[in-house]
């Protein structure tokens, strides 16, 4: 009797590794897709938006933008302002962070500009995710660096991560 469940137990294991192997391959679900009215901005990658009355707190995907209360922060609010404050947005839903917010790619509307890659373009923020599906991500940051654009122009620019876990807060070049 032990033996046949053992068996079994083993088996089931095997199917289970072989449709974990199957689906890790297996391309992820399509982002959903909508439409919603800018009413205010955060910060340089968070946006607060209206959608059937109701309101959404949004962070953009692929870029990290400074802190608030770090150089070149109030800059990147500014910015973001500028581009989508008051205005309609498409926006590419990807899931949800661990703060509940919705992680998804903006898009203004009528023109489809990608807050995401003109913020990167502007020098505001570091490209957040890597890899072969955000070299667009990634070639507007080197851009920036190389035009020494935005946050760019300091010699040492602190990551918002390390920002936010209190280290380099006050560091000397």
């Amino acid at each position: 009797m032990i033996r046949r469940r053992r068996a079994w137990q083993v088996i089931a294991a095997a199917l289970l590794l072989a449709g974990a192997g199957a689906l890790r391959g297996a391309p992820a679900d399509p982002p959903q897709s909508w439409t919603a009215h800018v009413v205010y901005v955060t910060d340089g990658d968070t946006i607060t938006v209206t959608r059937a009355h109701r309101r959404v707190v949004v962070r953009l995907l692929h870029i990290d933008a400074p802190e608030r209360d770090q150089p070149y922060g109030r800059a990147a609010k500014r910015s973001l302002q500028r581009l989508l404050r008051g205005r309609d947005v498409r926006l590419l839903v990807r899931g949800r962070d661990r703060y509940h917010r919705v992680l998804a790619e903006v898009r203004r509307q009528p023109d489809g500009l990608d807050a995401g890659t003109e913020q990167l373009r502007l020098g505001l923020a570091w490209a957040y995710d890597r890899g072969r599906d955000h070299a667009r991500y990634e070639s507007m940051e080197r851009e920036a660096r190389r035009a020494r654009r935005g946050l760019w122009r300091d010699r040492h620019p602190v990551r918002p991560a390390r920002w936010r876990h209190g280290r380099d807060h006050r560091r000397t070049p």
